[in-house]
């Protein structure tokens, strides 16, 4: 199969041949010229019949700025996008979804994008973590609001398939869970997902009134009420306190053949006389009850912890593969860790090396690379493929200060598989103006096998960002 070839030009140079630069709300894009025909099926290798030659561009408008934190996609092949709109005075969910040929689709929400608003007071500082949909097509994001007298909530908003908030949610789309269990009472969004029930599951981050944090679960009925089937009422609490303060940030949530959960995240615990902070990859595992399953680790819980000094270990992403082994993908130092458990908890032998693969990052050969660590705002996220292959997302930089969406491709055997452009690793370069500082912002496989990735793109030099979209070949 062909595909054309493009030659691309800069909207900060003079038109090319004659022609004028496409456009997007607000925005200025890339235009590209089509050159001879050529075959570029190439496993990593950007799908030109996307976007423009692979990628595409969203935007609100010109004076509001746009972040991707992640990125799904439907039946019907469009892809979804969820972030934050910075308004300047402040920031609410926003949703974007793309044609399956990357156009912004104007039946979503007349044009392509929409935001909510939860206005619960406070500094207004609403930001979207996940999104996903659900079987009939429904959209479901989650994230983290601010409110007037409690500090920070998980939220939940649900959007019919034409973009508009679902009344048959909670009556007006919309649901937030506070735990309150003291301390700032800043409970935040860490994942979400859909289980085959319809139930809405979220993880995230509560805060104690000793300072410290644990992990959250919160399951919602399909109409948007907590469920009381899930612990009494609708809220789980998984402890990783060994008796010191501790910090334990869930990340990511997903569900074995089951329906028991899985949890991940990183978690700092205090160790040792006189004690210091040690920075662990976390992982639970909850029945469908809310229980911890005690078949898991120890109480349903465990630690991983760095298998070199002075390279702390978080896992940022979490994904079951088809025999409900765990596979927890984050950073080690500044390089990109993946480990796989078996379903009691226990390293898988048969993975990498004693269940563990870790990868630098090379933009290719003799250029090196750094995944931007999760404890500096990063984020890493993991996808497993039919074939079983795990593909990895993360914002990964090189010298001089250009960054952009990295990727890489493990065999089921955790080895780097060399038949994803050639060396097992992919790069997303936007280069759309500014910084060309293009953020990693999420990732998901679509269903014809194909690598979707969302990023923050830099679009100037004052800091004006947009939401990125771009698909490969697998």
């Amino acid at each position: 199969m062909n595909r054309k070839r493009f030659t691309c030009w800069h909207p900060s140079r003079r038109t090319f041949r004659g022609r004028k630069p496409l456009s997007a709300p607000g925005r200025t894009l890339t235009a590209c010229e089509p050159l001879e025909s050529r075959a570029c099926l190439a496993a990593g290798g950007l799908d030109g019949s996307f976007g423009i030659a692979g990628k595409a561009l969203g935007a609100f408008n010109a004076g509001w700025k746009e972040a991707a934190a992640a990125t799904a996609v439907d039946s019907q092949g469009r892809v979804l996008v969820a972030g934050t709109v910075d308004f300047g005075m402040s920031k609410e969910f926003a949703i974007f979804r793309f044609l399956p040929d990357g156009t912004p689709d104007n039946s979503f929400a007349g044009a392509g994008h929409k935001y909510v608003s939860f206005n619960l007071g406070g500094t207004n500082d609403d930001s979207a973590v996940a999104i996903a949909v659900d079987d009939v097509g429904r959209i479901v994001v989650a994230g983290t609001v601010t409110t007037g007298a409690h500090g920070k909530d998980i939220a939940v908003c649900r959007l019919t398939a034409n973009g508009l908030l679902d009344q048959t949610f909670d009556a007006d789309g919309k649901v937030t869970v506070g735990f309150d269990l003291g301390g700032t009472n800043d409970d935040t969004c860490g994942g979400m997902m859909i289980d085959p029930h319809g139930r809405i599951v979220v993880a995230g981050s509560v805060a104690l009134g000793n300072a410290g944090t644990e992990f959250g679960v919160v399951r919602l009925t399909a109409a948007g009420q907590a469920d009381p089937a899930f612990d009494v009422d609708g809220k789980a609490v998984v402890s990783f306190s060994n008796g010191l303060p501790s910090e334990a940030i869930p990340t990511g949530v997903c569900s074995d053949s089951h329906g028991s959960l899985i949890v991940s995240g990183i978690v700092s615990q205090m160790v040792g006389k006189p004690p210091h902070a040690q920075i662990y990859g976390g992982v639970a595992r909850l029945l469908v009850t809310g229980a911890p399953d005690q078949s898991f680790g120890t109480l349903g819980r465990r630690v991983v912890a760095s298998n070199v000094i002075g390279q702390p270990l978080t896992f940022s992403s979490v994904a079951v593969d088809a025999a409900d082994r765990i596979v927890l993908a984050g950073t080690r130092g500044f390089g990109i860790s993946v480990t796989r458990l078996r379903t009691n908890g226990k390293f898988d032998p048969t993975f990498g090396v004693g269940g563990r693969a870790s990868i630098a990052y090379a933009f290719a050969p003799g250029v090196p690379g750094v995944v931007v660590p999760v404890l500096s705002g990063g984020a890493v996220r993991v996808a497993i493929d039919a074939a079983g292959r795990i593909v990895v997302g993360a914002t990964a930089g090189r010298v001089p200060g250009i960054v952009d969406v990295g990727l890489v491709r493990l065999t089921v055997k955790g080895r780097v598989d060399k038949t994803f452009d050639g060396d097992g690793r992919a790069a997303v370069p936007f280069n759309a103006g500014g910084d060309d500082q293009d953020m990693f912002g999420g990732l998901a496989i679509d269903g014809q096998g194909r690598i979707v990735v969302a990023a923050t793109v830099s679009r100037d030099s004052l800091g004006d960002t947009d939401i990125g979209v771009a698909r490969l070949f697998s």
